[in-house]
């Protein structure tokens, strides 16, 4: 079995910058929409107990939105690292730099 040769792959560090930056945008909105959420749970107990969606209460209705919500971001993130091209403010930056 040949596995080839060894070889290091190396990343363009403008990339992995630009990856850290959407990485963490994208944290913060969800920690944004998980803090929003907690203090609805905390502050807004009526409003929760109401039922909204196929008889399901708010609080249950919000919490799948939260697991969707993750899922979404993490399928933008994972697509988003996975391009080849930076957008133009990072190669931008990048050009200048050389």
């Amino acid at each position: 079995m040949d596995h080839g040769c060894n070889q290091r792959q190396t990343e363009d560090p403008a990339a992995v910058a630009w990856n850290q930056r959407l990485g963490l945008a994208l944290f913060w909105v969800y920690a944004a929409s998980y803090g929003l959420f907690l203090l609805l749970c905390v502050t807004g107990g009526s409003t929760l107990q109401a039922t909204w969606l196929m008889g399901l209460s708010n609080a249950v209705v919000l919490g799948f939105g939260l697991i969707v919500l993750a899922i979404v971001i993490a399928l933008v993130y994972g697509l988003a690292c996975r391009t080849t091209e930076l957008p133009e403010t990072a190669a931008g930056a990048r050009e200048a730099g050389r």
